[in-house]
């Protein structure tokens, strides 16, 4: 039932067909024209497979080539497989395309595939990446499957790199392309401590269905967006950098090395908080946006431009004076904006700051006791408070306590404050000077209870 190959042809094609398997151990060649293999079972390539013009391979379960197999084309190679394709070594001098309707594709450790254009990868199970692909042109991966890359892999493109799976994507090897690289999951995306993804271009990194590690290095010249449904994180390892960076997830988002040369923002949903390690660093050269629905755990942000912190439903906190007290959280050289729901900063951990524009601060709960606590420097001097509730706690370099103070923009002379009756402690009662010690007590008249006498006629 079986039908081995052994053959070659010096002056034309090479065509076998059989309704069940193909056993390639002597491998065959058409040293003038194409080679065309089609079973109604497996191939199994392990021998030399070339031809000048093409080499195609058809089967109706799977196409194996072993450890010792070799497909060589001048042209283009195609295998097309029901339930699987194993790959030791193929190339060819144009394009290579690799396609299994009903299972997946291995390509395992110090095995490769090399193509002079283009290389394409489809599947309906997981796609095994552990080996080396190589091409000057654009590379595809797309599977109903998982797509799994171990540390061993090595993928490299000329033009674009694309990948996108319904099932789980790992990586733990390398990618790299002169132009975008693209990667989307139906389900989560992980790149391992491991992985490195090195663009000329743009990176996108998408997990659709579940949660976004980024756990490695990301590197790009132009503009990285990252999303994950259900958060995204980078780990105390994971390491990005480009032009513009734009992070997304209605969950919450963990920061830990961030460079743009340009904006950073950083979208978090109405259930999502921003966390940055405690060592994590973040740095923008034009503008930096973080946006939350909750509490924003603060390490260090920079930006070259304008900065805005917004929590919409939690507090604008500090994060890093566990690696070292009173240290710097932000740093810009434009205006910050601070907008929270509780407390920005806390009366016995203040948010550090260095600004050389205006500072403007807004807490839009409820009454209550808030705090606002900064230290540092502005551009102006001053802090100009947009709104606080009644019963907010305010501190700056720990010279100035108010309470109780509603905008709205009520700017407060922290700097200047140095003359008597430069009052910077206002209360119901009571407003006073911290400098001076002075207190003086609002004295209000009461309107008398008794009716005014009736004046005689």
């Amino acid at each position: 039932n079986n039908f081995g190959v052994g053959v070659g042809n010096l002056n034309g094609s090479v065509t076998v067909t059989t309704t069940s398997d193909i056993i390639g151990t002597d491998g065959a060649q058409a040293i003038n024209g194409t080679l065309t293999l089609q079973a109604g079972g497996s191939i199994t390539a392990s021998g030399f497979f070339y031809s000048p013009i093409s080499i195609q391979m058809t089967a109706g379960t799977t196409i194996d080539q072993g450890s010792t197999g070799q497909i060589f084309s001048d042209g283009q190679v195609d295998l097309l497989a029901g339930t699987g394709i194993s790959v030791n070594d193929v190339q060819a001098a144009t394009s290579v395309t690799l396609d299994v309707t009903g299972g997946g594709i291995t390509l395992a450790s110090g095995n490769q595939i090399v193509a002079g254009t283009t290389v394409d990868l489809q599947a309906a199970g997981t796609v095994t990446l552990d080996g080396s692909i190589d091409a000057p042109g654009a590379i595809t991966v797309d599977t109903n499957g998982q797509i799994t890359q171990g540390g061993t892999g090595f993928v490299t493109g000329g033009s674009t790199v694309t990948m996108t799976s319904s099932g789980a994507m790992t990586l733990g090897g390398a990618i790299s392309a002169t132009g975008a690289i693209d990667l989307s999951s139906l389900s989560a995306l992980t790149q391992s401590t491991s992985g490195t993804l090195n663009s000329q271009a743009a990176v996108s990194m998408l997990a659709m269905g579940g949660q976004l590690q980024q756990l490695g290095n990301v590197t790009a010249t132009s503009n990285v967006v990252l999303f994950g449904l259900t958060g995204v994180t980078q780990g105390t390892s994971g390491v990005l950098s480009g032009a513009n960076v734009d992070i997304d997830s209605p969950q919450n988002i963990g920061l830990n090395q961030i460079s743009a040369t340009g904006n950073v923002d950083v979208q978090a949903g109405s259930a999502g908080g921003i966390t940055q390690t405690a060592n994590g660093v973040v740095s923008a050269g034009g503008a930096l946006t973080f946006q939350a629905g909750q509490t924003i755990n603060l390490s260090r942000v920079n930006a070259g431009g304008n900065m805005t912190l917004t929590s919409t439903g939690g507090s604008i906190l500090d994060n890093n004076d566990t690696v070292s007290p009173n240290n710097l959280n932000v740093q810009a050289s434009g205006n910050l904006s601070m907008t929270a729901f509780g407390d920005i900063g806390h009366f016995t951990n203040p948010i550090e700051i260095q600004v050389g524009g205006q500072v403007s601060v807004l807490i839009n709960g409820p009454a209550g006791t808030h705090h606002i606590s900064l230290s540092g420097s502005t551009g102006d001097g001053q802090v100009h408070v947009i709104f606080a509730p009644p019963g907010t706690l305010f501190r700056f370099n720990n010279l100035v306590l108010l309470i109780g103070i509603q905008g709205p923009d009520r700017a407060m002379n922290w700097f200047r404050d140095r003359e008597k009756r430069e009052y910077d402690f206002w209360s119901q009662d009571m407003i006073g000077d911290s400098d001076t010690g002075e207190r003086e007590l609002l004295n209000r008249r009461r309107p008398s209870r008794r009716p005014a006498r009736t004046p005689v006629r």
